[in-house]
This record gives C-alpha cells, structure tokens and sequence, in this order.
C-alpha cells in the first residue's frame, strides 16, 4: 500500500506514547560540565526540511514574532543535539503557517492530523510526504491539545514516518527527541521496561517492534540521560560509547547507540536523495 496515500485518505495513524517531557518532568541540562564529546569532523550534512503548522490559538499567549523565535530556538537545539553526536544531518524551516482549529474535536494523535489535513488541504500534506527530506510539525496550543502537565510531545509510528505534535510549550529538545524517534531512535531501556509493564507493546506497532534495532537505546549516565532518555535532566547528545558525563559512559556499542541510529538513517536518506527516488529540494 503507497503510505502517502493511506495517509491522504485519512486512515486513523498510530503514534507511540514516545514523550512525558514536560516542563517539571523534562529538562534540558543546565549545567553540562563534564560532558566529553567524541571528536569528529562532518564533511557533508544532508539537509532535512520542517513545515510548522501552529494552531492559533497560540496567538492568545505570545506573538508571531514570539512564536518565530521559538520555532528558531527549537530547530537550533535539534541540531546541537545533531553536531554533538556527529551525525550528518540539519534541520532547517521550511515554512511556518496558522492553522485554525477552532471547530475540531482532538482526542488523539489521529484526530490532530486529519484536523492539519482539513485545515491546509490532502494535497499539501501529499506534497510533503513525497519529499524524502521534508517534515512537518504542529504546534498545539492552549485550547487545541491532546497533551497534558507531562505528556508534551508524540510522533507518527509507521515505516516511513514524517510528523509530530508537540505542546506550543513544550521544551525545545522535545522536537528532537520526536525527531530521533522517526530515524528510529528510542528511549533508555528503563522507561521501555516501564512501558511495556503498561501495554505499551499493544501500542507500537508490529512493523516498528520489528525493526528497532537492539542498540537503539538512549543512555543514562551521571544525573543526566541523553536525549531520547526519560531522565529530569536531559543532555542534548545522541546516546553513543564515545560519550562520557561526570565520568560515566553514556552508551553501549550493544545497548545504547542512538547516534548510530541516526547515522545509519542520514546515510540512507543522502543514498536515496543522490538516486532521485526522492525530490530532494524544491
């Protein structure tokens, strides 16, 4: 089945239960003293491209300048997290457009796209989904979210992922750690142990248990964990063995290697853009 058009055709998506990141739950390392990164020299990032669709209902609680630099500020901590782990992709925006939510009803993960998709149109978001590079992301506000206190942000679960949602609040990284899981990157196995306790592998679907990859884990090292951890103090890394905080290993070739993850995931996007599977910039 063409993914694209199943989405078009508005089948209800899957979403993981991918974030309790909430402000007082989740935040980004203040202090990161002792944090040893692996040196490494990028030649070449593979460009990715974000559309940001932002309810506007946000409107009530800051200004479009306000909102502009927010948007600015999370794309810049996705690609510290980016540099930091030596992985050769960027996030850049693409656009940034008002959407009004005002008559939908949000319950879930699927009713917040096939709301975007009443809203902009089946053709702009088919557009997007036909680019290999291209994302999109929607900022919920106030009186249009399906997120609670800690629950801040969630991810489409499918083979060939492409967006998120997040709280208008939420923390900056919240976008990255969404990010990562579309690569394919996960959470520290503690909080994966806890979610399973909780049905969580009723959730996720089949073809996504299939292919996690063992050593997609995030890690936890000091008082801190990487950023696809659960922990309150968030480092902004990928989980990777070359990475040391206040003397701690923060990865395992094995058990916690999200950056190989994410490197695997550049390298097969740059094959796929050089072949022309894919429209690589417009």
């Amino acid at each position: 089945m063409n993914l694209s058009k199943w989405w078009v055709a508005g089948v209800l998506l899957v979403a993981g239960v991918s974030a309790y990141i909430g402000n007082a739950v989740w935040q980004q390392h203040k202090s990161q003293q002792g944090l040893v990164l692996t040196e490494c020299q990028i030649e070449e990032v593979v460009p990715t491209y974000i559309h940001f669709f932002v309810t506007n209902d946000v409107l009530q609680v800051m200004t479009k300048e306000q909102v502009k630099q927010r948007i600015e500020k999370i794309i810049q901590s996705a690609n510290t997290v980016l540099k930091n782990s030596c992985i050769p992709l960027q996030r850049q925006i693409k656009s940034i457009q008002y959407v009004d939510f005002s008559e939908q009803y949000l319950f879930d993960f699927g009713s917040v796209h096939f709301a975007l998709q009443k809203a902009v149109g089946t053709q702009v978001i088919g557009r997007i989904r036909q680019t290999m590079n291209e994302f999109y992301a929607i900022l919920l506000g106030p009186d249009n979210t399906i997120f609670d206190d800690q629950w801040r942000g969630t991810s489409e679960m499918s083979p060939e992922g492409r967006f998120i949602a997040m709280s208008y609040d939420a923390m900056p990284l919240t976008f990255e750690h969404e990010m990562g899981h579309l690569a394919g990157a996960d959470h520290d196995q503690q909080t994966i142990d806890e979610q399973a306790a909780f049905g969580f592998e009723q959730i996720v679907p089949l073809w996504d248990q299939k292919q996690s990859k063992p050593y997609a884990r995030a890690a936890l090292c000091g008082d801190a964990g990487t950023v696809m951890s659960y922990n309150h103090n968030i480092l902004p890394v990928y989980s990777h063995p070359g990475l040391y905080y206040q003397g701690e290993q923060c990865g395992d070739p094995e058990h916690a290697d999200n950056a190989r993850v994410l490197r695997r995931y550049a390298k097969h996007l740059k094959q796929e853009l050089i072949a022309g599977h894919w429209i690589a910039d417009r």
